[in-house]
């Protein structure tokens, strides 16, 4: 083969592994087996190896994991991580309700808000940026202004993409969290190391983020939830199907993007109707594989966020 064909070999493999990375990670719907896609990553390992001019920190190949850090740089982040506030029945929920709507007609709107409801997933949240649609950096909130760089870590997860179909530039935030089965499983293989166990499938998200080894936390399954888009760079302008006015518009966004989002949320007319979507929840949270310790309720309306600002 020539150098052209060989460059376009690999990048019909990397093409070709990512289509089936998305069917297995993200939608559960594999097309072909594990021992099939093994071989396609060998074939593309082995061109790598034979070309390194063509390599790239990007491939699916390079997902299984790094050299082991000796410690996580501190990074700055572009825009603040805030967190939730918290209320305990919808007496307190409609008590912010109504600090919002003064919020609003101090500023002249008279929109009442519908909402978004969507699980809280019991994990650690993370932030992903995007470079023309290449991912550059994954790292973990830490007090909300400065967190730590995990990048190798986040590049083993396979639900997470590593290069977006649009060349944008896009920060997503997400939860990382373990399935049960998978802290069962790493729970026995620590006692039959003497180590310690751990208390819950949080715990294990969360030490298993703060690993050195990447190849450690490859072998460990983390998956990963986004939920929200913080900022997005348009090249063109005129570019509306990118330009979300309602929080419901970016989770399809993000899921057309290529991640794995929640599909257990609900568009909510009143807070009446978010309270009904929590009490369905309440005695069956415990049948998910993953663990569930509330649920988040959002202002659907883009332009009622940027009049109410943040707390």
């Amino acid at each position: 083969m020539t150098k052209t064909e060989v460059r376009l070999k690999i990048e019909r493999l990397r093409a070709l592994l990512e289509h089936h990375r998305h069917l297995y990670h993200t939608l559960d719907k594999p097309e072909i087996s594990d021992e099939a896609y093994d071989s396609l990553v060998k074939e593309l390992s082995a061109l790598e190896v034979q070309y390194p001019e063509f390599d790239s920190p990007m491939s699916p190949t390079h997902r299984v994991g790094g050299v082991p850090l000796d410690h996580f740089e501190k990074v700055k982040h572009d825009v603040r991580q805030w967190s939730f506030d918290n209320v305990f029945s919808l007496e307190e929920l409609e008590a912010w309700e109504e600090r919002n709507m003064t919020l609003l007609k101090k500023g002249g709107i008279t929109d009442k808000p519908s909402y978004i409801a969507e699980l809280k997933i019991d994990g650690l949240k993370i932030i992903l940026t995007y470079k023309d649609g290449v991912l550059i950096r994954g790292a973990t909130r830490g007090d909300g202004e400065v967190g730590e760089d995990i990048t190798e870590n986040i590049k083993t997860i396979r639900s997470i993409p590593l290069i977006l179909k649009d060349k944008i530039s896009i920060t997503v935030i997400g939860e990382a969290w373990m399935k049960k089965k998978d802290l069962e499983r790493i729970n026995k293989e620590q006692e039959k190391s003497g180590k310690p166990l751990y208390a819950n499938t949080r715990n294990l998200a969360a030490g298993t983020l703060r690993q050195l080894d990447p190849r450690i936390v490859a072998a460990r399954n983390l998956q990963i939830f986004a939920y929200d888009i913080e900022q997005i760079e348009l090249r063109d302008t005129e570019d509306t199907r990118l330009k979300c006015k309602t929080q419901e518009e970016e989770l399809e966004t993000l899921e057309r993007f290529g991640f794995l989002v929640n599909l257990d949320r609900k568009l909510c007319k009143s807070l009446e109707e978010a309270q009904l979507f929590y009490n369905t929840w309440t005695n069956k949270r415990g049948n998910e594989d993953y663990g569930i310790d509330g649920v988040v309720i959002k202002v659907n309306e883009r332009f009622l966020w940027d009049a109410l600002g943040y707390t």
